[in-house]
């Protein structure tokens, strides 16, 4: 079920909620099988930040 969703940016995937106005960011680790979410934003702020690794920037 984790792997329904698409690659978004690198290693990470977005699950867009159909009822309400927020993405999940996560990844999947195969080798633990886990999964780690890594954000909760509003879509409709900027979503600058929103990967792990793009927060060096902000």
């Amino acid at each position: 079920m984790p792997d329904s969703y698409r690659t978004t940016y690198k290693t990470y995937r977005d699950i867009y909620l159909k009822r309400y106005p927020y993405t999940i960011v996560y990844e999947v680790h195969e080798s633990s099988k886990s999964v780690s979410i890594t954000n909760v934003y509003h879509r409709k702020r900027n979503p600058k930040g929103r990967y792990a690794d793009e927060t060096d920037r902000l």
